[in-house]
């Protein structure tokens, strides 16, 4: 004799609700279910790519950014940006007149340097500004 190996007398018989009338299912199938119709559904379409450089607008606000050199070679040295006029603005602070002086031989070159990487005109201005003492 062949008896069923999926029915009531089989001990694998789906439960059913209190009605009696539909097999019952648990929480875990029914987020099985809802993973497997995400998986199968199409992709998510793609944020947009982040803008280029190009597409941006700097603010034209008198505020920068500034950076103090603290230890190294270039101790003490002030690097001022800022927006202005159409073009970034690097002031240079020097703590000694040495350090300025290299800074200015070069300041045209790493000016054009950097507006051409950038793609931006860019203006270097070095100063000398001796450190005050503490």
């Amino acid at each position: 004799m062949i008896t069923p190996s999926y029915g009531p007398t089989s001990g694998h018989a789906p439960a059913t609700d209190r009605d009696g009338r539909r097999p019952r299912r648990d929480a875990d199938a029914d987020r099985d279910a809802e993973r497997f119709r995400q998986l199968l559904a199409p992709p998510a379409p793609l944020p947009e790519p982040h803008r280029a450089a190009d597409d941006a607008t700097p603010p034209d606000t008198p505020e920068g950014l500034q950076l103090r050199a603290a230890s190294g070679p270039l101790a003490g040295l002030m690097v001022t940006a800022g927006w202005h006029g159409g073009r970034l603005i690097l002031r240079l602070s020097a703590p000694s007149g040495a350090l300025r002086d290299r800074l200015a031989q070069t300041g045209d070159t790493l000016g054009a340097t950097l507006s051409d990487l950038l793609g931006i005109p860019v203006t270097v201005e070095t100063a000398y500004e001796p450190c005050r003492p503490l």
